[in-house]
């Protein structure tokens, strides 16, 4: 195989694995915060992302390795391959690791650890919903907001790959770099534009106030609950009242002092 061909190939496939390993911690961790809330609540492992960040960077490491030096150790193009026509035409060339080797250092992990994201979403989606219908809001706005931004979380746009064979197989590859490359930007939009408090901001600079539609649900409340829990306000009747009590105050230390010096 071409030299360009497998250093570009094993940086792709290490990069890619690692971007899927990192969504299976996300989705395990958005499973205990949201469905096993009740179990997992105050409990903490110190060391979870330590865990996290040696799995997701070593396990695609050994998965290359084991690829890469296959490379070498055989003398045919093989596990890399480097091939022409692949979008029916003669002059596009491109370069991947071929068989077997693409189904256990790519595929297989691949799929299993998104089957694995599915499967959490669908239990986290579940609650989701369910809260949603539970609470007083008529709009899905909220819900909405969240499924999209869980499911980009945990890689799930991947899944269109599956749909990249026979006739169809152009078109959804064109969709599948559609909906991977706007997941940096939906998670951006998701977990940092539609904070409250950036909101709030955005907003001010308009003279307007954020919808209800785009706030988390506690922000409904926080207004009353801040008014209803800062107490009654001070009124004219409250302070005339504080200072009489000064002034008895004052009154009883200067008849003290009075009666000391008629005692000397």
């Amino acid at each position: 195989s071409d030299p360009g061909c497998v250093r570009g190939s094993s940086w792709v496939q290490y990069f890619f694995l690692t971007a899927i390993a990192w969504s299976v911690c996300a989705s395990v961790t958005l499973y205990e915060k949201i469905v096993n809330a009740l179990k997992s609540y105050g409990k903490q492992d110190k060391f979870y992302f330590v865990k996290c960040l040696a799995g997701c960077w070593t396990g695609p490491l050994f998965m290359v390795l084991a690829t890469y030096i296959t490379q070498y150790s055989l003398d045919a193009n093989l596990p890399y391959v480097t091939s022409t026509g692949q979008l029916d035409d003669d002059k596009t060339v491109t370069c991947w690791v071929a068989s077997p080797w693409k189904w256990v250092g790519f595929i297989v992990p691949v799929y299993l650890c998104l089957l694995l994201n599915l499967v959490l979403f669908v239990m986290i989606a579940r609650i989701i919903i369910r809260a949603g219908r539970s609470g007083s809001s008529t709009g899905h706005a909220r819900e909405f907001k969240a499924l999209l931004s869980i499911s980009t979380t945990v890689g799930l746009p991947w899944l269109v790959s599956l749909f990249m064979v026979g006739p169809v197989a152009q078109v959804f590859q064109w969709v599948f770099i559609l909906v991977t490359a706007v997941q940096g930007p939906t998670m951006f939009v998701c977990f940092v534009i539609f904070q409250e408090d950036v909101l709030t901001n955005l907003f001010g600079l308009l003279g307007k106030q954020p919808p209800q539609a785009l706030l988390p649900p506690k922000s409904k409340t926080s207004k009353s609950g801040a008014s209803s829990s800062g107490g009654p306000k001070p009124t004219a009747t409250t302070a005339v009242t504080k200072k009489e009590s000064a002034a008895d105050v004052v009154n009883v230390k200067k008849t003290g002092i009075q009666h000391t010096h008629q005692a000397d």
